[in-house]
């Protein structure tokens, strides 16, 4: 059952790493794309752990571009409230844990879960130089799941610098993305990844409880690449984790977590807008 879980997650995280962001230059793209490809996801078991996770499997491919709701790679957004620089709405999203080894640090503590996050976002536009800026401030709910088990586990947020940049090569299509910021967490969130209650203590795994707070500094970066019914989308998300309200704790052996996932994928179906508005030119490198 766990497998058949991660399989799910894993092919919805590679979908939404392949799919571009909604904006006014890309209304010109098809409303919906519906397609087949193939992914790859690298990821640790949870931030802090040294033991790496590599997934490759065939996925769907779904991208949605609607006026109030998208699906991107930033996951599900619906926009509740849309001024020209100020956007308030509701984003969602989901994380996959890695695979735990026998021999891992976590050795006999219960597994990790799936988790799946909602919340408000609030998106305030800075300006168009070079490409797009954007301060964006997402705080999420966040629940562990999968077919079997149910549980909340506090909030995240995780504020950010944002920049987007389009480009037109040729009769290729090149997105880019980058962002910078740091990442928040209740205690109850923290505690289910780095907890060790005293059932569960060693003597090389003494007890611990963390506080909620600082989680860690994130950096992310995506390219993709259009070419006809072709697509390609790379994205990366590292994490420096000193100074993090966790660190401390016996469950972390390392300082960074990095997180890879690539996709290669076809179009099999798309619908057009009824009536397409004209696309922005794409920004100035």
């Amino acid at each position: 059952m766990r497998r058949l879980t991660r399989g799910v997650l894993a092919a919805l995280v590679l979908a939404a790493a392949g799919a571009p962001p909604a904006t006014a230059a890309e209304l010109a793209l098809p409303r919906l794309e519906l397609g087949v490809g193939v992914g790859l996801l690298s990821n640790p078991d949870y931030s802090g752990s040294s033991s790496v996770a590599t997934t490759v499997l065939p996925v769907p491919y779904f991208a949605y571009r609607g006026e109030r709701i998208q699906l991107s790679r930033d996951g599900l957004v619906a926009r509740l409230f849309n001024t020209p620089n100020l956007r308030v709405g509701v984003s969602a999203s989901a994380t996959l844990p890695g695979n735990e080894s026998q021999d891992s640090v976590r050795r006999g503590m219960p597994r990790l879960l799936p988790t799946f996050e909602l919340g408000p976002s609030l998106e305030w536009h800075l300006g168009d130089t070079g490409g797009r800026w954007d301060l964006r401030l997402p705080v999420r709910a966040v629940a562990a799941a999968d077919l079997d088990e149910f549980e909340r586990i506090g909030w995240l947020s995780y504020p950010h610098l944002r920049f987007d940049q389009g480009l037109l090569v040729g009769t290729w299509t090149v997105e880019g993305a980058a962002s910078i910021g740091t990442l928040w967490g209740s205690r109850e969130y923290h505690r289910y990844f780095y907890r060790v209650a005293p059932q569960y203590a060693t003597a090389e795994r003494p007890a611990f409880d963390p506080a909620g707070g600082y989680s860690g500094a994130r950096a992310t970066f995506f390219l993709g690449l259009r070419h006809k019914a072709w697509r390609l989308g790379l994205g990366i998300s590292h994490d420096r984790l000193s100074g993090a309200a966790w660190r401390d704790s016996p469950l972390v052996e390392t300082g960074r977590a990095t997180t890879v996932a690539l996709g290669v994928f076809y179009t099999l179906w798309k619908r057009e807008w009824e009536s397409a508005p004209a696309a922005a030119p794409p920004a100035a490198p």
